[in-house]
């Protein structure tokens, strides 16, 4: 053979070595109890790992074989099981066939269907926890000004930036959002490993145990609320849910704390998103001044201009930018842990809506399997997941794009 198998290399016990039909090695092809008469060139050398049925597989899917067969032996039978090389039948090789591809597809509509439905569920919630900090934040500037000044529409910017400057903490408000958002944000990490896990939860896992070992001692929930000096004490209970309900190995977690990180770093956590609530206050406070009202009547305008459409237009906005992050860094991990489970090489494939409101770059992804080192190229930015963090923002709101495993 030119080249060796992949199903060689994947220790398959389905392998049952190389056959000759023609007598002489310019035709020579793998063979295996699944197929006999040949291994499609997608599964004896693609990327297409079997672990689900095939066409023409006569129901036979891959399995490890033990550590101590020889692959160069044939394949290795099981009580019961036998080595025929059966001619298949023709007509029922092409139903089968047909009726896998119906069934591949209709398991990835379902998981796009169940995906997107997610998505909206928790950023309903997500957005509910973050419109109810984005009134309080304008409350709070209200409450602050109170009815004991009086407008100076002579000096309308130096009242405006004095008051707000009075009343206005941008570093406290950027550490009550970020309280807001962490608990729900690691939560919905958790919920797409779950999920990733109920998707290929009929996948034989081969390994009884998982072995792989977080590069550092993992990251505590205190620990995180401390580098960010955040009052969140309901992530250690969500870390507790991990490891106990979920079951989730330390390197996981500590993922997720670490895509957490990822997003509180970036500079509009703390220079953005609240300044960018002052300057909507202060646009409204200097045209209230300028028109000559009173004080109260200032402080009914504000509450006016930024009342829930307001803020919920904020939440929105924050939400649907930052949660396709933590959910399919969630998918990531779980499809990490399958492959550690089957002991089998797994990418990570990008899954696009494909709806009217999908991005171009996005939609030209589908069904593209990640490089080598787990990346996917969108419009020049290297990245492991869709919504990752390194994306600017235009290519991250509202995306719906997500990552599954390249076996199913």
């Amino acid at each position: 053979m030119l080249q060796t198998p992949k199903c060689y290399e994947r220790r398959c016990r389905q392998f049952a070595g190389v056959a000759q039909p023609d007598g002489d090695e310019s035709s020579e092809k793998p063979i295996c109890r699944a197929f006999p008469n040949g291994i499609p060139a997608e599964i004896s050398y693609g990327d297409e790992l079997h672990l689900n049925p095939y066409k023409g597989d006569n129901g036979i899917v891959y399995e490890k074989a033990s550590a101590d067969h020889d692959m160069n032996a044939g394949p290795e039978l099981k009580e019961g099981e036998e080595w025929i090389r059966a001619e298949p039948d023709e007509e029922e090789e092409d139903e089968e066939g047909e009726k896998s591809i119906e069934v591949r597809s209709a398991i990835r509509k379902a998981i796009e269907e169940s995906r997107i439905k997610q998505y909206e569920e928790i950023a309903e919630s997500l957005e509910g926890v973050l419109d109810d900090y984005f009134a309080g934040s304008v409350e709070r500037i209200v409450s602050g000004l109170g009815s004991d000044w009086t407008p100076d529409p002579e000096h309308v910017e130096a009242q405006a930036a004095k008051l707000l400057d009075e009343n206005f903490d941008a570093d406290l408000e950027s550490t009550k959002l970020m309280e807001a958002a962490a608990a729900p944000l690691l939560a919905a990490f958790g919920k797409a490993v779950a999920q990733q896990r109920e998707e290929t939860k009929n996948i034989k896992r081969t390994k009884p145990h998982r072995t792989k070992k977080t590069r550092r001692k993992p990251t505590t929930a205190e620990q995180f609320v401390g580098k960010y000096d955040l009052d969140v004490p309901e992530l250690s209970d969500i870390v507790d849910e991990f490891h106990i309900s979920l079951r989730m190995p330390d390197w996981m977690v500590e993922q997720a704390f670490e895509t957490l990180d990822e997003t509180f770093k970036r500079d509009y956590w703390r220079e953005g998103i609240a300044p960018s609530t002052r300057r909507d206050v202060e646009r409204t406070l200097k045209a209230a001044i300028e028109e000559g009202l009173n004080s109260r009547d200032i402080a009914n305008r504000l509450v006016e201009q930024h009342g829930r459409r307001y803020t919920q237009a904020r939440a929105t906005a924050v939400a649907r930018t930052e949660l396709g992050s933590m959910l399919n860094s969630g998918h990531s991990a779980g499809i990490e842990e399958l492959a550690e489970d089957t002991g089998i090489e797994i990418r990570k494939e990008w899954l696009s809506a494909l709806g009217s409101t999908t991005r171009l770059s996005h939609a030209a992804l589908h069904g593209t399997l990640a490089n080598d080192d787990g990346m996917f190229d969108l419009d020049g930015v290297l990245i492991p997941y869709p919504s990752h963090p390194d994306l600017p923002a235009e290519n991250r709101i509202n995306c719906l794009c997500t990552v599954i495993s390249s076996i199913l």
